[in-house]
């Protein structure tokens, strides 16, 4: 009866590491599966931090460019309007001179003129 109980026991013990045994290799199985899912997420994060690192540079370029314009937008802006202040500037001078008078009373003279002989030849002499 004693061997009949250890050789029930044995079998016991048998069933049981074969159970185990079972057990360890669904466990190496997912350990498996769970290494490749692991591994392809890594590898996926690391080609996201990579992409966003480029953007971070490719964003930083841009606004370099957009700085390097807007001031020099700025500065020609600035320059175009001190030159239409000379042309202005000189312009008024040269209207204002007694030179310029002269010249605009003597073509104003020739002008009329001119026209002289047309007016008198439709009627318009004073």
């Amino acid at each position: 009866e004693l061997n009949n109980e250890y050789h029930a026991q044995c079998e016991h013990f048998a069933k049981q590491l074969q159970e185990m045994i079972e057990q360890t290799s669904e466990l190496r199985k997912r350990n498996e599966d769970l290494s490749e899912h692991f591994l392809s997420a890594h590898s996926t994060i690391g080609k996201l931090r990579s992409d966003l690192e480029n953007e971070c540079e490719q964003r930083k370029l841009i606004e370099s460019h957009h700085q390097t314009l807007t001031k020099g937008l700025e500065n020609a802006i600035h320059d175009a309007n001190d030159r239409i202040q000379t042309i202005y500037k000189e312009k008024t001078e040269l209207l204002q001179s007694s030179e310029c008078s002269s010249s605009i009373a003597g073509l104003r003279n020739l002008q009329q003129q001119s026209l002289q002989p047309y007016h008198e030849s439709v009627g318009l002499t004073e």
